[in-house]
């Protein structure tokens, strides 16, 4: 019946008649059934949907404003539905994804804040994780950052909060992560490639404040008390980064890409936010800091400066700043080049393990390495250079560990006894 009446020419003559007769009712909207299979269950789908689909693209047509509202109301009496005597929503993923993509084409103002919360119930369906998510990516956060006011930045804010939800999987349940975003990885991905840099533009520090606040909580956790290197080894794409680590990644890769897009959008007010972060306690948001230094030194230059001093040159930042060094040194001031000269001099001496002259001359060579091309750097780089008890440096002093693993023909490059020992 449904899907008769869609098919006619003006499908919203029939609504009211409909939601008066129950049709509409969230009783209607089934949850799961059991299959015939009885380790599977089966999710009906409600062919109101495609009706109200027709519906809502007719209000938008003909501008009507209170058809759009009375479809909105629908969807907000279903979603806020609660199965008795367990409290829980009745988990339809087709109802869910539906449901995103009708809010794409309704008119953003019929769209409250208080919807945008309602919709994490549509992101946690046990049932799928992406199609909700990949909905609200092409249709309502597109049109939001499109929009642009003050009100639709507002909401995507907390449409995008909602969508990097996360949790710890606690281990009597867990298959391989310990820390999953609640919409698939895959499609999160998706919607940060595509929005993250316009969403860092529209929405500025509030935009950029959603990452910063999921890396702070997740790198404060003691599950992650090992340094920030071991879950995300580079800031940038690198094969070094793991994909196992998937939320890390993508709260990363939010922040880093927010940060471009504010600071190619209002870069006197970012500037002054990455000059706060290099100086910040937690180590992530340091290096995402000495990351955006680099892409963008011009502007970045002198906040970089101020804090030249030899506690920027940790074993966290490694990588960070060895790139930044190897790429801009020779754009820093003269008293910027100095300054790293004498951090690196006054590197202190290590607390623990044995021989810590020794170890710190390994520590200020691979420092040294990064701008051993510089006439700054040049003559004491030749003087570890030379130095017989150091060795040769390492392929990736960038890196605290780096891995790499090749397959194919022909015999291994490393022999039995070096890959036991």
């Amino acid at each position: 019946g449904f899907d008769l009446l869609t098919k006619r020419n003006e499908p919203e003559q029939y609504f009211d008649a409909l939601k008066e007769g129950g049709f509409f009712d969230p009783k209607n909207n089934s949850g799961p059934v059991p299959s015939a299979n009885p380790d599977f269950v089966h999710i009906p789908f409600w062919h109101a949907l495609n009706y109200l689909e027709a519906v809502a693209k007719r209000a938008v047509e003909r501008e009507d404003n209170g058809l759009a509202e009375k479809i909105v109301q629908i969807i907000r009496d279903v979603t806020s539905f609660r199965d008795q005597p367990t409290g829980q929503p009745r988990d339809n993923y087709h109802t869910y994804y539906r449901f995103a993509e009708i809010v794409g084409i309704l008119p953003l103002h019929c769209i409250t804040l208080d919807d945008i919360r309602l919709m994490a119930v549509w992101l946690s369906s046990k049932f799928d994780r992406g199609l909700v998510a990949n909905s609200l990516s092409k249709g309502l956060l597109s049109r939001l950052l499109t929009s642009g006011t003050p009100d639709d930045i507002q909401k995507a804010c907390a449409l995008m909060e909602e969508c990097m939800a996360f949790e710890w999987v606690p281990e009597a349940t867990r298959r391989s992560r310990e820390l999953v975003t609640t919409v698939d990885d895959y499609w999160l991905k998706e919607l940060l490639d595509a929005h993250a840099r316009e969403f860092g533009a529209k929405a500025g520090l509030n935009g950029v404040r959603i990452f910063e606040m999921g890396l702070r909580t997740i790198f404060s956790d003691k599950r992650r008390s090992y340094g920030s290197t071991l879950w995300r080894p580079a800031i940038e794409v690198s094969p070094q980064n793991l994909d196992l680590r998937a939320a890390e990644n993508r709260f990363v890769e939010g922040m880093r890409d927010a940060l471009e897009g504010w600071i190619e959008a209002s870069q006197d007010v970012a500037k002054d936010y990455v000059t706060l972060a290099l100086r910040d306690e937690a180590e992530i948001i340091r290096r995402i800091a000495l990351h955006t230094v680099t892409e963008h030194f011009e502007i970045l230059r002198t906040g970089l400066e101020s804090v030249i001093a030899p506690q920027l040159f940790t074993s966290g930042h490694r990588h960070e700043l060895y790139r930044l060094l190897s790429e801009r040194f020779g754009e820093l001031s003269v008293e910027g080049k100095a300054a790293v000269i004498e951090a690196i001099r006054n590197l202190p001496l290590p607390t623990k393990g044995e021989d810590p002259e020794r170890r710190l001359k390994y520590t200020q060579r691979d420092w040294l390495s990064s701008i051993r091309n510089h006439p700054e750097a040049a003559a004491w780089f030749s003087e570890f250079a030379t130095d017989p008890e150091l060795g040769p440096l390492s392929e990736h002093p960038d890196f605290l560990s780096y891995h790499e693993m090749r397959a194919g023909p022909g015999p291994t490059p490393f022999s039995t006894d070096s890959l036991i020992a």
